[in-house]
């Protein structure tokens, strides 16, 4: 094993040296190469060389040669050899064309201007001696003007005068002639013309008079209205104090059934003390006092709903009311009628004043005066009519605040269903009285069912089962804004 080993590197030996040894041909052959390439190179570098200096030195030759020709060339224009400096012949040659054409450009222009000038003096001379003529010829007929001449300029002077003269009188006379036939058609017209305006006047006069005599009418109308007003003010005051007075005599009366309860409660507690025995009040008694605070509970609760002390009186109050509602209505009515109807008067008087404006002054003048008496009737009806149609508003709204506190009376009390089919529908005008007599019968109700019942102490349970709820539930006492709890959105990371 030992031998085949040695044998194998020997071979491996043998054959490295056979590498190392074509290598070092390699290296020699590609060495000798490129010192061959040097040698080439470098003599071909010498040869472009000596070419270059060659070719420098003929050209460093011919530019002397163009310098000194354009140096000699140049030698009376010594300023523009500055030009030229270092250029070649060929380019000195094409910049002195350029500057040649140029100039010769100049020239050519120089020698147009010349001969326009020319021109224009001949024509200026040509005027000239034309003026010159003239001037010697109106010497000459100034030197020659006779007495002749200026009788002829006078002449002239007067015809042409005379002209303008002639012309004026006649356009008068054309005015004249024009006045004196207006004048003729106005003498034909002028009797039918003043019959017209003597019937616009008549009539003018009758509306007048009708128009004063419905002024009076609404005076003495509106007289009656504020006199009939005071009297229902005084009557509606004296009922006033009237009812105040029955008021106070019910409470004195009250009072004084309060004060004999208590003397009469007072009388037994003191026997009592006293002697052993045992006193109690008499039911009759007992029962009038329960009645009465019923009733003034009662009373209590309507004039809350309604601001009203009796019923009868709001039964009274809506009669009333839809009598008032009718009559401003109709009254209503009436006056836009009436402000149509005054609306079509003024227009037409106003048409009327158009037509009379050009019949004279005076005409004008009583025109414009009726005209004002009739605008100022018409803002005094259009003031009356603003006044009951805020009257009209009030009341509407009156009548709504109280049909409110039925329905709210109504909900109150809880009618039945049967109550309820009882009524007719809201838009009837009898709509109203009978929630009003549905709520006394239910008020009727009530009182009978609290006949028997004892209502201190019924009162007095209601308020010990409220105090416990609101301790229990932990109610305010009074009525409290209690803020809500806003929900957040939740952010979405």
């Amino acid at each position: 094993m030992s031998h085949t080993k040695l044998n194998i590197l020997v071979q491996k030996c043998d054959e490295l040296k056979l590498k190392i040894t074509l290598l070092e041909g390699d290296s020699k052959s590609s060495y000798e190469s490129s010192e061959w390439k040097q040698k080439n190179n470098r003599h071909n570098v010498k040869k472009l060389r000596d070419e270059y200096d060659e070719l420098y030195s003929l050209r460093a030759n011919k530019m002397m040669a163009d310098s000194e020709l354009v140096a000699k060339s140049l030698n009376d224009v010594p300023e523009e050899k500055k030009c030229f400096r270092n250029k070649s012949g060929l380019v000195a040659l094409d910049l002195i064309n350029n500057k040649h054409k140029y100039y010769v450009n100049q020239l050519n222009y120089l020698k147009f201007l010349t001969e326009k000038y020319k021109k224009n003096q001949n024509l200026l001379k040509s005027k000239h001696e034309e003026m010159q003529q003239e001037n010697s010829e109106i010497k000459e007929t100034k030197q020659d003007e006779t007495a002749v001449s200026k009788d002829t300029r006078t002449l002239e002077n007067k015809f042409e005068k005379s002209k303008l003269r002639y012309t004026e009188a006649l356009h008068i006379f054309q005015a004249y002639v024009a006045i004196k036939q207006d004048m003729q058609q106005n003498n034909q017209t002028f009797d039918q013309q003043l019959d017209q305006l003597e019937n616009s006047i008549k009539i003018s006069e009758a509306e007048h008079d009708k128009q004063f005599k419905v002024n009076q009418q609404a005076t003495c109308s509106r007289d009656i209205a504020i006199t009939n007003l005071e009297k229902c003010e005084k009557e509606i005051h004296s009922a006033r104090k009237e009812r105040e007075m029955n008021i106070s005599k019910v409470r004195k009366r009250a009072e004084e059934k309060k004060l004999q309860y208590t003397k009469r409660i007072g009388e037994p507690q003191i026997l009592n003390d006293t002697n052993t025995g045992t006193m109690t009040l008499d039911d009759n008694d007992e029962f009038g006092i329960s009645k009465i605070s019923l009733y003034a509970q009662a009373i209590t609760k309507i004039k809350q709903a309604t601001g009203v002390t009796d019923t009868k009186e709001v039964v009274i109050r809506f009669e009333n009311q839809g009598e008032s509602k009718n009559r401003l209505e109709n009254i209503k009515n009436e006056n836009k009628e009436n402000t149509t109807k005054l609306e079509e008067k003024c227009i037409n008087l106003i048409q009327e004043f158009n037509q009379m404006r050009y019949s004279g002054n005076d005409k004008i003048v009583e025109a414009q005066i009726v005209l004002e008496e009739k605008r100022k009737e018409f803002s005094v009806i259009k003031f009356n009519l603003k006044e009951v149609n805020e009257n009209l508003d009030m009341s509407l709204a009156l009548l709504l605040s109280i049909k409110s506190g039925l329905n709210h009376l109504l909900d109150k009390l809880q009618p039945n269903a049967n109550d309820l089919e009882k009524l007719k529908s809201r838009d009837s005008e009898k709509y109203s009285f009978q929630q009003l007599s549905l709520c006394d019968e239910k008020i009727d109700e009530i009182m009978l069912e609290l006949k028997d019942d004892d209502i201190n102490s019924t009162w007095n349970l209601l308020n010990q089962n409220e105090y416990i709820s609101m301790i229990e539930l932990g109610q305010p006492e009074y009525n409290t804004h209690i803020k809500l709890k806003i929900r957040k959105k939740e952010n979405a990371f």
